[in-house]
């Protein structure tokens, strides 16, 4: 069964798809769009309804609790390289950044750049897997699936925080 819920992350509609087998959940899709729009994505139903572990994590993330994300089942298929990539970008502390060029290296392949741009581009669990987290060496933030202003936010958003817990 397919599950969806959606809330307001930092300003911006935030959506996610979950598998539910037997109280077991499994973030399958997310993404900064309206959940409409995202159901329609899946050839089979998903039924919208809340899912208050998902907004735990989502909730902890807004107010600074990064470690939350890191914890989430999640699933998705991509081939060996792709695979490696989102290893990699899962394990981007919040408030750090990484570019392509070292995310290649640390993927396996040095020489993969584009590659590696091209797994962050497929990557369909944002935040859960914090592509946002990559940005081109020259400088700049870089591409991102939902638009230049929500990845700055979210970079904006998890440097202050803790920059913020630093100082208390």
């Amino acid at each position: 069964m397919l599950i969806g819920t959606e809330m307001n992350i930092l300003g911006f509609d935030f959506s996610v798809v979950a598998s539910s087998i037997k109280d077991e959940i499994k973030i399958i899709s997310s993404g900064f769009l309206p959940l409409g729009k995202m159901m329609r994505e899946f050839p089979e139903p998903v039924t919208k309804k809340p899912i208050s572990i998902i907004s735990k994590w989502l909730n902890a993330y807004q107010v600074g609790d990064f470690e939350g994300l890191n914890q989430v089942p999640l699933h998705q298929s991509g081939g060996l390289f792709t695979e490696k990539v989102w290893r990699e970008i899962s394990k981007i502390k919040a408030g750090q950044t990484m570019c392509y060029q070292e995310l290649a290296k640390r993927a396996g392949n040095s020489k993969a750049v584009r590659a590696a741009g091209t797994a962050c581009g497929r990557n369909n669990l944002p935040l859960f897997v914090p592509c946002h987290r990559i940005v081109p060496s020259a400088g700049g933030v870089g591409n991102y699936a939902f638009g230049e202003k929500i990845k700055r936010t979210l970079l904006k958003h998890e440097h202050d925080m803790l920059h913020t817990q630093k100082l208390t």
